[in-house]
């Protein structure tokens, strides 16, 4: 049997489009790809295994740039579209294949990673671990007092024709999470197409000098259905301008009682609304992973620091060599230097490459990861060398892929 790794071509197309129906789509007819029609996203940059010339697994690296934080934009690596024939399952052909997308986002300097897992315990084996937490709210609407902020005004729009004007405020607004797409990536058409043949509803916000301050995006239920309308598109510059959000998600209570947010974690749900009735459930946003640590210290922006830190810290990344080892990380005025040593000295700390990936994404943050075992404690010195390094950060996205 001859086994064959490659990237996929424009005429694996039809192939690789049974090989996701059956994985994803339940076995769902796919139309062919026409010929004048342009190449598919993510299709040539999908590795693959073959088995004589068949398809038999895939992964799909999707290229993005993303916020990372104080100014700081990083190339980012969408791992979907992870396939592999249910014949050929068990054998380890997709573990080959993350191995595989790991070396090939490093050539290609995509310094960090994401997915969304089917299982978390099973991508947490190759260095993805839950970066972030996000707000599933139930909020009863009519228990919402009336804000009214004197000289905003709020008003439907066509977001589609509209973009030009929302992508810097979208850009402005998404620079507070890590993992947020930029705008130039940012899937756009997500946030203005219809689904299950129900519109989105747009609001922005504007201030008395007609500058624009705020959008949400509202969805209704469809008829029959048990579901809540929902809002998951909640962007804000100022307090004010979530108050005029707020005061028409409170006039969607004519209709219904409660209204479901999606938000990030940093959002003030109690100190908007505090009510028996709210519910919050918080859940993981994704897994992430540091793909290079090199490059994330040569890429990433701090705040200004007056003291300089120096940690010495031990990563285990059995899966990316390059990061493998003891490094000597310094905290330098508005970033980190990083230095891989082969020298033999003491480490202040030992971590794998998950809990490294969780600390320099900044949510979960020191404090929580050495009350759950996963970070040694150590001294006041490297705890605030640790701090200065990896302070905590909100992470949030609203793109899926």
């Amino acid at each position: 049997m001859a086994i064959e790794f490659r990237m996929l071509e424009r005429g694996d197309y039809t192939e690789h489009q049974n090989l996701k129906s059956m994985a994803f789509g339940r076995g769902g007819i796919r139309p062919p790809l026409a010929e004048d029609a342009p190449d598919p996203v993510g299709l040539l940059s999908t590795i693959a295994i073959f088995e004589d010339g068949k398809l038999m697994s895939s992964v799909t690296v999707e290229p993005y740039r993303v916020h990372f934080g104080y100014g700081t934009q990083l190339d980012y690596g969408g791992i979907g579209g992870v396939a592999c024939a249910n014949e050929r399952r068990g054998r380890g052909y997709v573990q080959q294949l993350l191995i595989r997308s790991l070396a090939l986002m490093e050539e290609q300097g995509q310094t960090i990673s994401g997915l969304y897992p089917f299982a978390y315990a099973f991508y947490r084996k190759f260095g993805w671990e839950y970066v972030g937490h996000v707000q599933n709210i139930k909020l009863p609407v009519r228990e919402l007092k009336r804000y009214s902020p004197a000289g905003w005004d709020v008003s439907e729009i066509d977001l589609e024709a509209n973009l030009e004007l929302v992508k810097p405020f979208y850009d402005a607004f998404a620079a507070n999470y890590r993992s947020a797409f930029t705008a130039s990536t940012h899937k756009w058409h997500d946030d203005y197409n219809a689904h299950d043949n129900r519109k989105s509803f747009v609001y922005i916000a504007r201030d008395e000098n007609g500058e624009l301050g705020g959008l949400l995006r509202f969805r209704y239920p469809a008829h029959g259905s048990d579901d809540l309308p929902t809002a998951t598109r909640i962007w804000t510059k100022s307090p004010a301008a979530l108050h005029a959000l707020l005061d028409v998600i409170r006039d969607i209570g004519v209709q219904h009682d409660t209204v479901q947010l999606q938000v990030p974690a940093d959002f003030p749900t109690l100190s908007l609304n505090c009510s028996h009735a709210t519910k919050i459930a918080l859940e993981p946003v994704y897994q992430g992973r540091i793909v290079s640590i090199a490059q994330w210290a040569a890429g990433i922006t701090l705040p200004p620091a007056t003291e300089e830190h120096a940690l010495n810290i031990h990563v285990h990344d059995p899966h990316a060599p390059w990061n493998d080892g003891t490094w000597t990380l310094t905290r330098t005025h508005t970033g980190v230097s990083a230095v891989k040593s082969e020298l033999a000295f003491t480490n202040d700390i030992e971590v794998d490459i998950t809990t490294f990936s969780q600390l320099a994404f900044g949510d979960p943050s020191r404090v929580p990861l050495q009350a759950a075992g996963k970070l040694p404690y150590a001294s006041a010195a490297v705890n605030a060398a640790i701090d200065a390094i990896f302070p905590p950060h909100a992470v949030y996205l609203w793109d899926g892929f």
